[in-house]
């Protein structure tokens, strides 16, 4: 399913899961997601550990809940 997601859609997802991170700026992470984007984009992710905690800790950052996205 992620690798259905156009380039902006990855990189968005890619950027939220680095939110996690306490003195992360969103702007920051998304020009860098941005840069990294890559073929395996898609696969990163999956590959990730806890991607889910992370993902949910970066939508906790913008004040947002997976609900909100729906």
């Amino acid at each position: 399913m992620i690798s259905d997601l156009d380039e902006e859609a990855q990189t968005d997802l890619v950027a939220l899961m680095w939110l996690r991170r306490e003195e992360s700026d969103w702007q920051e992470l998304r020009e860098l997601a941005e840069l990294e984007h890559n073929d395996f984009t898609a696969d990163y992710p999956l590959g990730t550990p806890l991607f889910a905690d992370y993902l949910q800790a970066g939508l906790d950052r913008l004040g947002l809940s997976g609900n909100d996205l729906a």
